[in-house]
């Protein structure tokens, strides 16, 4: 965590610079940036469940601590950094390309509602820990969309997906925090995530088979 990358706020000093591989103190400032360029009607309020035993306690911690911004600029500009990292994961970018793919592909052509049901199945991802009550935060349209892209790929509830992108930014600082409770809270959700990722690509290449098939056998009837 102490060798991430430090740099200048200024708009031209990022403009190519992923921010996944910054610190989170430095990834937040950039997501502050980006967030004031957006218009307030362009932002919207949600609940959301924090699915990670004590995030919200350990956000609330680092804001204090560190006084680099409060725990509601957090739980919104943190949305910019996590959104980067899931860019950059091949498997993740496939995933969400093969489901939007084969959506259109069969319901453009067919009516086989049953592959498009099983496209769209929701999977339970293994909960590590679940807040009694819901959280209000306030997200911009453009990363909440983007992010439910995700989510639809995945099956991974955008509660999951947004809790652990939280957890593992907040991770990501540069001043060595929470290492014990990052590998016993965050890590465990990451790795349920990318097992989903797998199972779902290759049950889509299934599904895509399978409309193949049918198609195949419908044009020889």
């Amino acid at each position: 965590m102490t060798d991430k990358k430090s740099v200048s706020i200024h708009p031209k000093s990022f403009v190519d610079e992923s921010l996944c591989n910054l610190s989170f103190e430095d990834a937040i400032k950039v997501g502050a940036d980006r967030s004031s360029r957006i218009k307030p009607e362009d932002f919207r309020e949600t609940s959301v469940r924090l699915c990670i035993d004590g995030l919200y306690r350990w956000l609330d911690d680092f804001s204090q601590d560190t006084e680099i911004a409060s725990t509601f600029c957090l739980t919104r500009d943190f949305i910019w950094m996590w959104l980067d990292y899931c860019d950059n994961q091949a498997e993740w970018v496939e995933l969400q390309r093969l489901h939007r793919r084969l959506t259109k592909e069969i319901t453009h052509n067919s009516s086989y509602t049953d592959l498009v049901d099983e496209l769209n199945k929701r999977s339970w991802i293994k909960s590590i820990g679940r807040s009694g009550r819901p959280t209000n935060v306030v997200i911009p349209v453009s990363g909440s969309k983007r992010l439910s892209r995700y989510c639809d790929a995945s099956s991974v509830s955008f509660s999951h997906l947004y809790s652990l992108g939280m957890g593992w930014c907040l991770s990501q600082n540069s001043l060595g925090y929470y290492k014990s409770w990052t590998n016993d809270k965050v890590m465990p959700v990451l790795d349920e995530v990318n097992r989903l990722v797998a199972d779902r690509r290759n049950k889509f290449l299934e599904l895509e088979n399978t409309y193949q098939f049918r198609e195949g056998q419908r044009k020889k009837s």
